[in-house]
């Protein structure tokens, strides 16, 4: 029985695409997954547009018996487990680029590792300490990935999650993502107003769907937008520019029955015409408001 053993710990040796892992590089710890938490980041493309955007942890299931998370936002959106045996985050579905993983795909591997490859493609890793992030001393959790002159740089923060995440293309910088606040198992770090309060009124089931119009119309710059949703629905409430360009997401989960108001906080936008949309099971509604600062 003692042989069987360490052979089987050899054979798993063997297969381990990594070198070097270590516990405490955990992916449970660099990305940490628990329904409730939520990183706000703030968005920047090549041409120098910006907006807010809001990544929320909605929800929790078992497939294949593994728990997986429901990250909803801009970033993130599907769902999502930290596998401690190999230190990785894994996303189900997706292109299947590690043989020995079922019906997933890895997204980021906290292992050390020695070379630039894991599961036939590029990733360089490395590992800066004490860190100053939100006035707490942590790690930084550096990953490179890609092919040729298309890559991305993401740096994970120890006990907080995604920090930074940069698409270069032919070195120039395409687009960033760098975090402004978060809240994980009910600890906040950073800057996280402007986030979108939800408040449901159970009492107030509908018979129907809606989308009312935002109120006080024109605002500066808070405003509230009350709707409707008279059953389970997974449901998104976006805000757009008056060029159509995506500016912030308020709601993106699944929502009970019942009657919802979302706030919406226009500090770090200019004044003009804005528009929100909502998305729930079939209904699709839009509406036109006014921000004037």
């Amino acid at each position: 029985m003692k042989t069987f053993f360490v052979l089987a710990q050899f054979l798993l040796f063997l297969s381990f695409p990594y070198n070097g892992y270590s516990s405490d590089t955990s992916s449970v710890k660099f990305m940490p997954l628990s329904v409730g938490n939520l990183w706000v980041y703030d968005y920047f493309t090549q041409s120098g547009f910006q907006y807010s955007t809001v990544t929320r942890v909605t929800g929790d299931t078992i497939i294949n018996n593994r728990r997986y998370f429901k990250l909803a936002g801009s970033f993130f959106n599907g769902w999502y487990r930290t596998d401690t045996t190999t230190g990785s985050l894994m996303m189900y579905g997706g292109l299947n680029n590690c043989n020995y993983y079922f019906q997933e795909s890895l997204v980021d591997s906290f292992a050390t590792v020695s070379g630039c490859y894991i599961c036939s493609f590029p990733s360089c890793a490395s590992i800066i300490n004490n860190v100053t992030v939100f006035n707490i001393v942590t790690s930084l959790f550096n990953v490179t990935n890609g092919f040729g002159h298309s890559y991305s740089n993401r740096n994970y923060a120890k006990y907080i999650g995604l920090f930074k995440s940069t698409s270069f293309l032919f070195n120039v910088p395409v687009n960033t993502y760098n975090l402004r606040g978060a809240k994980i198992n009910n600890t906040v770090y950073g800057d996280t107003s402007g986030l979108t309060g939800i408040s449901l009124n159970e009492a107030e089931i509908p018979a129907n769907y809606s989308l009312s119009q935002n109120y006080p119309n024109p605002f500066n710059p808070q405003t509230k937008i009350k709707f409707a949703v008279p059953k389970a629905s997974f449901t998104k409430l976006v805000i757009y520019d008056l060029l159509g360009r995506e500016v912030t997401t308020l709601v993106d989960e699944e929502l009970k029955p019942g009657t919802y108001e979302a706030d919406w906080d226009g500090s770090n936008f200019s004044s003009g015409v804005y528009f929100y949309k909502i998305i729930s099971g079939d209904y699709v509604e839009t509406k036109k408001m006014v921000l004037m600062k």
